[in-house]
């Protein structure tokens, strides 16, 4: 695996010999089975960790480079262009010829500005007892959660992907804070807020 992706995969099987440039973005999954490859295209690549094999590529997803590809589940990610596209995507293994299919939700369409973190939040299974709630049924229903938190120029966004997509909360970017710079040679104070 690290032979095939040290150098610019040439996608020859899917789209007829196509460039896709250098990988700009690697994820392993939980399992340690699958990595998701961001490259410069646009495109993402399903790899099989163990033989070094390509299980998906998906060449429709991002119109510009991937800046971002994080699993947040064992064959589920999320990934982020440089446009500020965030998509989710799911991987389902076929049984019948074993190739693997994908479905897709939008996350974030690119209004929000170009998205310079991503982050899988950790999940409910992690939270001390001590701070989970007592009803039994809330239990169950925040086990089924996946939150990713995602911050651009402009805003940061917490997004439950699992069970459904929703954005739960958007905060937008804190105004710019007042610093002031003393000059020790001149002895003065200057506003850098200007």
């Amino acid at each position: 695996l690290r032979q095939r992706l040290g150098a610019s995969y040439l996608e020859d099987q899917m789209a007829g010999m196509r460039m896709v440039g250098s990988i700009t973005s690697i994820d392993l999954n939980y399992s340690g089975e699958c990595c998701a490859v961001g490259y410069k295209s646009g495109m993402i690549v399903l790899w099989d960790t163990i033989r070094g094999t390509v299980l998906r590529s998906v060449d429709d997803l991002h119109p510009s480079p991937i800046i971002s590809i994080r699993f947040y589940a064992d064959l589920k990610l999320v990934s982020a262009d440089a446009g500020g596209l965030v998509n989710k995507a799911t991987f389902t293994k076929n049984l019948l010829w074993s190739t693997y299919s994908y479905e897709t939700d939008c996350l974030l369409d690119g209004t929000a500005g170009q998205i310079l973190a991503v982050n899988v939040l950790e999940p409910y299974t992690v939270v001390p007892e001590k701070f989970r709630p007592k009803s039994a049924a809330m239990h169950r229903a925040l086990r089924s959660f996946s939150f990713i938190a995602l911050s651009s120029e402009r805003s940061s966004f917490a997004v439950a992907v699992e069970p459904k997509v929703n954005v739960l909360h958007r905060w937008p970017r804190p105004p710019k804070e007042r610093v002031d710079v003393i000059h020790p040679s001149r002895g003065s104070v200057e506003d850098s807020s200007q």
